[in-house]
């Protein structure tokens, strides 16, 4: 209804429309009927391959030895790959920046996830998925815990940080702004008063009584046998609740949401925290959300998990506060160019996603006069037009960004070219708290400010788009699984279909038939494997460019600008310049005693030059030219196939005298089979490239650290007056010394590797055509297999067809792809009684027949009804 609220401190009218919680975090009627489809769709398809497996299992004589194990072996490859993927999405962002409001708002929580947390250094990795357990308490977490080992690094590393120049340890609590000062928090919040107690009486040189500091050896002993805390270690922990309060009140320890540091906490040694929950809708299809807590972490064990996230992440959103968004280029900086040009390389810079947070901190002066608005422009109005202008800011950063990469690379510059590649930045403006409260869930917090109608807090749209990425996924992968298992359906049934034409010929004319068979299928199939082979070396071909005139001059080029560039770059991490201030004494001294890495990744900033000049044509490389090239040789390849099994056809007929309609029924669902396989194969060999490229990629600034590690270890023994100023000597010293070697001997396994990398592809192809000649060989073998035609073997092949037929497992799997591509729009919906729709997943229709998944009993039937979507039924992909 109207109410009167404040507004730019006069009256104003307001509609406020107030959703019911219920209605705005329920899923859409149309994402529920595509994951209802695809998850009948993978179980049918689990179900189907288990039933037919059994029956060929059980079953003799309806193939010759050789052909049944080659069917039953198809058919477990198929089974393996009939199951339900998984996509997950990173969230990163600076501190402050709002994710857990946001992430709080998407799963239609208040504060499930804490949101007062003060320092980055306690973050923890929160991993956020839906729980499918239909009973039980409707929160579950667990907590998983860094091993012993990896805590002894981290301790070795903090109490480094900790140590006096005469070698005793600190024990008081330092400035928060000493670089010190994260490692302080971690230890005094696992030892507590165990560590900042550790003074002891001593005397000094006259027999005076004094308390000393322990040496650092000295307070590790005493550290040892404090373990309230540590002997956590390599544990995982579980967590249970009915309510989202007591969820977050029994995680808070494990993540440090106080603004106090305390003693007695975990959060040092958690690794990550996962968390389920049976009300977030937004996470039923299938999605996981991690919360970062962003890469550099001070905690090595979660640094390498959150890298490790990124490196397999299906989408990766940039989180920023509004304000900072607009003013600082954040799209085009997006935490830093070394991130950026990671996500460029891995070839996911087009999965990236904007997420601008507090679009209803708003101030109506400020955007009036900046955007140059009416004076009475409602504060509404003033959102919306600022949200507007800093979605559009945002792209054309983003596109800037790209420019920028490819231009670093050489060569023109194609803005048009890269647009196409990578896509507008997908952007979105949100208030995370007026959503929660226009939803209903903060019930204690008034009336919304800024927005009437929950549409403009973009958090619904959010959702839709996050729904819509994982479904297209889902699909892509649930229907070409299925569709290998369909193929094989229909193989089968062409197989156990086949009977003798002439029945009532001699002996000796059936031999002469077999024989003429097999000697067409030997003819028609002749110089086939060479054919193939030939396609595939022709792709190895061009993949050999590719990499050596592409690639390989780049990566030798970049080497020589880091060489020449790399002394420079080191010295200004202490004496500043190029834009960069000077690094303070104290922040050097502990990124070097963490060989490199701190607050800033030294061995990525002298590989900057590497990196900086290969990445756009490396990501052209690996992400288009080279899965262009793949897809290329594959559909040559299902071309090969085709021609082959025409010309068999034709051979068959004229020189065996083999019906057509018996032919077809081989030929038919075969080279459908065959053309499924291609696709595989190509997919397998696409994402064995970029899985590959991605690990070469990340192996060059290791090396660089490698090579460096003596300079920083010579460094690191420097204290006293004027060792900041001798170490800093050492490591420039070190840099110049091993300079042409470091980045040779960086980029050289690299190069090493393309080759080996070419050849795996080549042999995936490979091998994908020899054995798609294998399935041809067995489809067509009953032609010239005297034992599959005998009349015991055509008894059993008619009795497994029966047996198979009669529950309709043949066509159940076919009958549930069809209704996947009908719930995505992809096909026209059959209305009973219309003979015009034909299903073209095969071809030949199984009565509507649905057998119970919990019963053993084959001839137990369940509804044509599927029940209630609930992801606990399907097998999930691992």
């Amino acid at each position: 209804g109207k109410e009167v609220v404040r507004v730019d401190g006069r009256d104003s009218p307001k509609t406020v429309v107030k959703a019911r919680k219920k209605e705005s975090l329920e899923l859409t009627r149309d994402v529920l009927a595509k994951m209802q489809a695809e998850q009948n769709c993978v179980i049918e398809g689990q179900f189907v391959a288990d039933k037919i497996l059994k029956t060929l299992q059980q079953n003799d004589r309806w193939a010759i030895a050789s052909v049944k194990q080659a069917m039953i072996s198809e058919l477990h490859e198929a089974k393996r790959k009939v199951v339900m993927p998984r996509c997950s999405v990173v969230t990163v962002g600076d501190t402050g920046a709002g994710k857990s409001t946001l992430l709080n708002a998407l799963l239609g929580e208040t504060n499930v996830l804490p949101t007062n947390g003060m320092r980055a250094c306690t973050a923890s990795i929160i991993e956020l998925s839906y729980n499918d357990i239909p009973d039980g308490e409707p929160y579950l977490g667990e907590v998983e815990f860094v091993t012993p080992e990896e805590w002894e690094s981290e301790l070795s590393v903090i109490l480094d940080d900790l140590t006096q120049q005469d070698g005793r340890a600190i024990l008081m609590e330092p400035s928060p702004n000493a670089h010190n000062y994260p490692s302080w928090c971690k230890l005094y919040a696992v030892f507590g008063r165990d560590y900042t107690n550790a003074s002891y009486q001593s005397y000094d040189e006259l027999g005076q009584r004094k308390r000393v500091n322990p040496t650092i050896a000295e307070l590790r002993r005493k550290l040892k046998f404090c373990t309230r805390v540590t002997r956590n270690c390599g544990k995982t922990t579980e967590v249970k609740a009915s309510t989202a309060k007591e969820f977050k009140r029994k995680l808070e320890r494990f993540m440090d949401s106080t603004n106090e540091v305390e003693e007695g906490q975990f959060w040092p040694l958690v690794k990550r925290v996962r968390m389920k929950g049976r009300n977030w809708n937004l996470l039923k299809t299938g999605c996981t959300l991690v919360d970062a807590p962003g890469v550099n972490d001070e905690n090595n064990a979660r640094d390498k998990v959150v890298k490790d996230y990124l490196k397999h992440a299906d989408g990766v959103w940039i989180v920023a506060n509004i304000k900072r968004a607009v003013n600082d280029k954040t799209a085009k900086n997006m935490l830093g160019e070394n991130f950026r040009r990671q996500l460029l390389m891995d070839g996911q810079y087009g999965q990236v996603v904007f997420v601008a947070t507090q679009s209803d901190v708003v101030l109506p002066s400020e955007i009036k006069r900046n955007l140059q608005l009416p004076f009475d422009t409602t504060i509404s109005e003033c959102g919306l037009r600022r949200n507007e202008f800093t979605r559009q800011r945002l792209k054309a950063d983003y596109r800037g960004g790209i420019e920028e990469m490819a231009g670093h690379a050489g060569g023109i510059v194609d803005s048009e070219e890269l647009l196409q590649r990578y896509g507008e930045l997908p952007v979105f403006c949100v208030s995370s708290v007026e959503y929660q409260i226009l939803s209903g869930v903060r019930e204690d917090d008034g009336d919304s400010r800024v927005y009437d109608d929950i549409e403009h807090t973009e958090i619904p749209a959010l959702q839709q788009f996050l729904h819509n990425s994982v479904l297209q996924k889902r699909l892509h992968n649930t229907k070409r699984c299925m569709t290998d298992l369909v193929n094989f359906c229909d193989s089968l049934r062409a197989f156990l279909e086949d009977a003798d034409e002439k029945k009532n010929a001699t002996l000796a004319a059936k031999k002469k038939q077999r024989e003429d068979c097999k000697r067409a299928f030997e003819e028609g199939t002749r110089g086939m494997d060479g054919v193939l082979k030939r396609h595939v070396a022709d792709l190895g071909k061009q993949i050999d460019t590719e990499f050596s005139t592409v690639i390989s001059p780049q990566l030798q080029s970049g080497s020589r600008e880091a060489s020449e560039s790399c002394v420079e770059r080191a010295r200004t991490w202490h004496e500043g310049g190029r834009g960069v201030p000077k690094m303070h004494h104290s922040t050097y001294k502990a990124t070097v005693r963490r060989m490199g890495v701190f607050r800033m990744n030294f061995n990525e900033d002298l590989a900057q030059d590497i990196f900086r000049t290969v990445s756009t044509v490396w990501e052209r490389a690996f992400v288009s030219v080279l899965q262009k090239d793949v897809q290329a040789a594959t559909a040559k390849m299902s071309d090969e196939f085709k021609k082959v099994h025409e010309d068999v056809a034709k051979r068959l007929a004229e020189s065996a005298g083999v019906a057509a309609q018996r032919l077809e029924s081989i030929k038919a669902p075969q080279m459908r089979s065959i053309e499924g396989k291609m696709v595989m194969a190509m997919d397998a060999a696409k994402s064995h490239a970029t899985e590959r490229q991605k690990e070469l990629t990340r192996s060059i600034t290791p090396k660089v650290q490698e090579a460096m590690s003596e300079g920083y270890t010579s460094g690191n023994v420097e204290a006293g007056i004027g060792s900041h100023l001798r170490r800093a000597t050492k490591v420039v010293n070190h840099v110049s010394k091993c300079k042409e070697e470091m980045f040779r001997d960086a980029v050289e396994p690299v190069q090493q590797a393309l080759p080996l990398l070419k050849t795996d592809l080549t042999k995936m192809l490979t091998d994908a055509a020899l054995n798609g000649i294998q399935s041809m060989r067995v489809a067509y073998s009953s032609l010239w297999e005297e034992e599959a035609s005998d009349a015991a073997a055509v008894a059993a092949k008619k009795k497994v067809l029966s047996d198979l037929d009669g529950r309709g497992f043949l066509g159940m799997a076919g009958v549930a792809m069809r209704k996947l591509m009908v719930a995505h729009g992809l096909e026209k919906e059959e209305v009973e009684g219309d003979d015009d729709i034909e299903d073209t997943t095969s071809a030949h229709k199984a009565p509507e027949v649905f057998v119970s998944l919990d019963s053993d009993d084959e001839d137990a039937h369940k509804p044509s009804n599927y029940p209630a979507f609930n992801p606990a039924r399907v097998k999930i992909e691992r």
